[in-house]
C-alpha cells in the first residue's frame, strides 16, 4: 500500500473511567495507549515501509486522545516515521447505534483525501 489510514481510541476515551479497570485516571490510560498505537503503528510501518502512515483522532472525545495521537507522532517521528495527524472536530454521530452519519463519513472522506493529496510520492 501506498497509504496506511489508523483511526483507533474512540471507544478508550468515550466513557469514564470506571473503578475496576487498570488505569486510576485517564493520564495513565493516554500514556498506554499512546505506547501501544506507537506499536502499532511500528509494526504497520515495517510490514509496508513505503506506506505513508495517516492517524485519525475522534478529538470529540477530550484533550486525553488528542495528547495521546500527538504524542504518538512525536514519538514515531523520533523514530524516522513520518505520520500525518488528521484532527477531527465532533461528529453527528446520528446514524444507527451511534455510529457516523453519512455527513460524518463525506467531512472525514474530504479530510482524508486532503492530507492524502499532499503526498508528493503517491
Amino acid at each position: 500500500p501506498w497509504a496506511i489510514v489508523i483511526g483507533l481510541g474512540s471507544n478508550d476515551f468515550a466513557t469514564v473511567l470506571r473503578p475496576d479497570e487498570r488505569w486510576p485516571d485517564t493520564a495513565a490510560l493516554r500514556i498506554d495507549f499512546t505506547g501501544a498505537l506507537v506499536g502499532f503503528v511500528r509494526q504497520r510501518h515495517a510490514a509496508a515501509p513505503e506506506a505513508r502512515i495517516v492517524l485519525v483522532a475522534f478529538t470529540e472525545y477530550g484533550p486525553d486522545i488528542r495528547k495521546a495521537h500527538e504524542d504518538a507522532v512525536a514519538e514515531l517521528a523520533r523514530g524516522g516515521i513520518d505520520t500525518t495527524l488528521i484532527l477531527l472536530p465532533k461528529l453527528d454521530r446520528d446514524a444507527c447505534d451511534w455510529h457516523p452519519s453519512p455527513k460524518d463519513h463525506a467531512m472525514i472522506a474530504r479530510k482524508l483525501i486532503v492530507a492524502l493529496d499532499e503526498f508528493p510520492d503517491r
